[in-house]
């Protein structure tokens, strides 16, 4: 009986580890979505600016065009970084 009790808390034990771990995934991955919202919401809202300032303002020079283009691509730079990092297989 002594055997089946030790296999029964041995059990429990993997059952309770795995149940940890599995509320710890969980929480890391709900981190993982606030932060990539928090990142990625303000990058957009750049993006989107960017965006705008080049279709209304037809008289901008050449060089403030070539940092707005600067600008977009670190945005796009960024946001695949953390795309990669949230979803390392994609």
């Amino acid at each position: 009986m002594k055997i089946n009790k030790k296999r029964i808390s041995s059990t429990d034990k993997k059952n309770e580890i795995n149940s940890i771990s599995t509320k710890q995934l969980s929480v890391v991955d709900e981190m993982s979505s606030r932060i990539s919202h928090d990142l990625k919401n303000p990058l957009c809202t750049i993006k989107l600016s960017i965006d705008l300032i080049k279709e209304t303002d037809s008289n901008m020079n050449k060089e403030s065009l070539e940092h707005l283009v600067i600008i977009d691509k670190m945005i796009l730079n960024m946001t695949h970084q953390i795309n990669k990092l949230l979803n390392p297989n994609e």
